[in-house]
């Protein structure tokens, strides 16, 4: 028995062409979308969890405007401007 080479392909092979798909993922959808109105449901319910995180957790108010914290909030939902500011 002898077996075919990976370069020949029969001809009916080389004619089916897989079409691409047109759905976007659910982090590229997101990536692309705008960003929150302030004052919108989900910016409310955003920032509203982010203000009691430090409290709850006991941790230093300053740790929601280090770098870490910013790109966690940015991976878990791009379209939030995070503008948090923490009075001295």
């Amino acid at each position: 028995m002898r077996l075919r080479s990976a370069s020949t392909t029969s001809s009916n092979a080389s004619e089916i062409v897989k079409p691409k798909s047109s759905q976007v993922s659910p982090e590229d959808a997101s990536a692309r979308g705008t960003a929150y109105e302030n004052k919108s449901k989900q910016w409310n319910k955003i920032t509203n969890s982010i203000k009691i995180y430090p409290a709850k957790d006991m941790v230093l108010l300053s740790t929601v405007e280090k770098v870490g914290f910013k790109a966690m909030i940015k991976t878990l939902d791009p379209r939030l401007l995070l503008t948090v500011t923490v009075a001295p």
